[in-house]
Formats: C-alpha cells, structure tokens, sequence
C-alpha cells in the first residue's frame, strides 16, 4: 500500500561492508526561504531560524555527518530549483558539491548560506548578504526558482555517471535523496 512508500530503510542499507554513493538533491526554489509553516520573508512571524531551508541545511548537515563516519561512503550534492519551461534557461540544476567522502568539504558547500534567493538577503537575523541561488545559479532574484524537480532529477541522473572511474564506483550501492519542502494537508481532500 501506500504506506509502503514511506518506511524507512534500515540504516545499515547505506552503511554495508561495499559502502554507499548518495547523492543530496536540494530544493532551492524560493519557498524554502519561508518558514516552515509557511510565512513568507518579512511576514509576521517569519525568523530565519525557522525557514525551510534552514532546516534542510540542518537535516542535510546530520545525514552527511552520519553517512561519511564510513569512509567508504561518499556524497554530491545537487541543487534545483528554477524556471519550469522547456527550453530556454540552464539555471534550474547544479552540482555544488562533487564526490567526496569527506563531510565538512561536502558540508561546507551550503552551510553559510543563510537564504536561497537574493532578494531576501536583508532580511533580519541573514548575515550572509549572497544567496545560495546567486552564488551558484547566478541568480540575482529575478529568475525566481519555482520547484522544478524534474531538473533535480537530471543533475542527480549527472552527478551518478559522474563518479570516479575507481573501485569504489564499481563497488558501492548508488542512493538518491530529495531534500525538499513539503506541503502539510491538514484533512484529506474530498471531491465537491
């Protein structure tokens, strides 16, 4: 069933004897800069320490500590978020971190980011005045990033034929996982 879905691996899926390939793919479209429920930047309520992103790069900086305690794990990390057309704009996906096993290298990739689009960088509590977004998509807050996860996809799909060509590749299970902000539905829906 449906629940299915959402079981939890055992923990040892990533951390057997061959070691794990894992690839972080995180959401950076603008709404991670709200709150976690769902204040928009300079809205009553909204504290950075409370945003989406914040809490991702909080998770994010757990699991990676966790997984690379094994050295024969490794990590990248992707970026999406961005304009949902066909064709046109390349700014929806990036590998801001390339395979490492290594955890504050991969960690230091995001950490200091205190928001994801520029236009909130003077919002109170953000001491870093350079977004996630304009620092690796050089975005500057006019190609706000919509949730294009199908770019995240593609630059997860990137990143894992990007390894390198040793016997850890050959070896390790290859792992994606989505970091994203997700919709909290209080009652189910019901047609009218």
């Amino acid at each position: 069933g449906l629940g299915d879905v959402y079981k939890r691996q055992p923990e040892s899926t990533m951390t057997a004897a061959s070691g794990a390939d894992v690839v972080l793919v995180f959401d950076v479209s603008t709404s991670m800069d709200y709150t976690t429920g769902g204040t928009a930047p300079g809205g009553r309520g909204w504290e950075l320490s409370n945003t989406r992103w914040t809490a991702l790069k909080e998770a994010a900086e757990s699991f990676i500590t966790g997984l690379l305690a094994n050295s024969k794990n490794r990590v990248s990390i992707v970026i999406y978020g961005g304009w949902n057309g066909w064709s046109g704009n390349p700014k929806v996906h990036k590998t801001i971190c390339n395979w490492t096993s290594n955890a504050q290298t991969a960690i230091n990739t995001f950490k200091n980011y205190d928001v994801v689009c520029q236009d909130y960088v003077y919002k109170d509590g953000v001491t870093n005045k350079t977004s996630l977004r304009k620092a690796y998509l050089n975005d500057d807050g006019t190609d706000y990033g919509a949730t294009n996860c199908q770019a995240g996809f593609r630059g997860a799909w990137q990143a894992l034929n990007a390894r390198p060509n040793d016997a850890s590749t050959q070896e390790n299970s290859q792992y994606v996982i989505y970091m994203l902000s997700l919709i909290h539905i209080s009652e189910p829906t019901r047609p009218l």
